[in-house]
């Protein structure tokens, strides 16, 4: 019975892991409550699992113009438009602030997101992978 299952979860995530399906589950998951988002659209996202290494999505997220790889796990949290406790608390220390230091700062979203919400802060977004700075 499990391999059934898995066989129609996998033709789901195919039949949704192309540009419309994934528009139509970033529309819908900002749409709704947390409490709808999580269960719901968090399960029937295709996973990181689910896409290659290195398949860029160019989208706008959070009023910003980016190249999101859904295949990793941040990327795909990102390019699905589902919540982010840490960047909303990040972005609500961060109001005010005259300089602001991202260590670790992966493909620069918090980094963004920070100086969008303090606009006159100075910030240094440090990324130490050479692969994830390029991007």
């Amino acid at each position: 019975m499990g391999g059934v299952k898995d066989l129609a979860k996998e033709a789901l995530y195919q039949a949704l892991r192309n540009p419309i399906g994934e528009a139509l589950l970033y529309e819908g998951a900002r749409r709704v409550p947390r409490s709808i988002q999580e269960p719901f659209f968090r399960r029937l996202a295709p996973q990181p699992k689910n896409y290659t290494r290195g398949s860029l999505r160019s989208v706008e997220r959070r009023g910003f113009r980016l190249e999101l790889d859904p295949a990793d796990y941040f990327q795909w949290h990102h390019y699905f438009g589902f919540h982010d406790e840490v960047l909303e608390t990040l972005k609500r220390l961060a109001q005010g602030s005259m300089r602001i230091l991202d260590i670790g700062a992966n493909i620069g979203l918090y980094a963004l997101s920070m100086a969008q919400a303090s606009p006159n802060a100075q910030v240094a977004a440090i990324e130490p992978n050479p692969s994830t700075f390029a991007r």
